[in-house]
């Protein structure tokens, strides 16, 4: 018995009836098949065209119109061999059975969830994920490559702690803002600070001490407060 929603739809009456005299010739025709009373059987089929939901199916059982089965992950296309099921008046794809390009795509449901212990992906030459919002969750994440590059209009980050080990960090902006609570730095060699200009403000004290001060002026040295003592 087919579902009251189905009796009423043309499209699916016109599949149900051409499916129906496929199936009853498929039975007829298979090498040692089906009794004459059974409405079902397996049998191959190229796929010639995809119209919305439905697949053109032809085979010797002449040309069928058929539906994707929910077991079928790669999606057929034209031009595929696939496993085609007549089961009472209905025509499912439920395998490819050989694709006709080197090229497949997965069809899941809106919603799937991959479950296992562990799960590894391979690109022999490249692995691409693509979403309008991609999140990884993890204890530990772990990112290792012979080049990294990030690129985006903006990078927020926010931690508890970071901790940064490298050989040799370079930085480059066009403009570079930072904002402490307190800033502690320490150079163990040689320290360089080179600027077309250099401002330091203070709003109360600032504190130089070296063993040896070294400042030099080309054209003027001006000190300037309410009380200057040398010595």
């Amino acid at each position: 018995m087919f579902r009251q929603d189905m009796r009423k739809s043309p499209t699916k009456e016109r599949d149900l009836a051409m499916n129906t005299k496929y199936a009853a010739s498929l039975n007829d025709g298979l090498d040692g098949g089906l009794d004459s009373g059974q409405d079902s059987g397996l049998t191959d089929g190229v796929v010639q065209m995809i119209c919305e939901d439905r697949l053109m199916v032809a085979g010797r059982f002449g040309l069928a119109r058929a539906v994707r089965a929910a077991g079928c992950l790669l999606a057929p296309e034209a031009g595929d061999r696939v496993l085609l099921a007549f089961v009472g008046e209905e025509a499912w794809v439920v395998s490819v059975l050989a694709r006709s390009s080197a090229r497949g795509a997965l069809a899941l449901p809106a919603h799937t969830e991959i479950r296992a212990k562990t799960l590894e992906f391979h690109g022999d030459e490249a692995l691409t994920l693509k979403s309008d919002h991609l999140r990884a969750e993890g204890q530990t994440l772990e990112l290792r490559a012979g080049v990294m590059l990030l690129a985006g209009k903006l990078l927020a980050q926010s931690f508890g702690v970071v901790r940064l080990v490298a050989g040799k960090l370079r930085e480059t902006a066009l403009r570079r803002q930072a904002s402490y609570g307190k800033n502690r730095e320490e150079t163990l060699e040689t320290a360089e600070l080179s600027a077309g200009r250099l401002r330091v403000d203070c709003r109360h004290s600032a504190r130089l001490r070296a063993e040896n001060l070294d400042m030099k002026a080309s054209e003027l040295l001006d000190l300037d407060a309410g009380h200057i003592k040398i010595g």
